[in-house]
């Protein structure tokens, strides 16, 4: 579960920060450093913080996910709500 969550986590904003999205305020607090947020929370085993920040970065920035990437988030997010 936890390597699923980084995993995931860094495949989406790692190609969000790729692509420099005029719609996007990369410079908005949660998003610039939001990798490292959730490596903080996954540290501290508080894995569903970790996936409500993911799912912030995601919404706040409109980000259209891979139909895998779909199917993997709602796999996590079956098991952390």
């Amino acid at each position: 579960m936890k390597k699923e969550l980084l995993a995931l986590s860094s495949e989406i904003i790692n190609g969000l920060l790729s692509r420099k999205d005029p719609f996007c305020t990369f410079e908005a607090a949660g998003i610039r450093d939001g990798l490292e947020i959730i490596h903080e929370y996954v540290a501290n085993r508080e894995f569903g913080v970790a996936f409500e920040h993911l799912e912030y970065i995601i919404s706040e920035c409109d980000i259209s996910l891979s139909p895998a990437q779909v199917e993997r988030l709602s796999s996590l997010a079956k098991r952390f709500k």
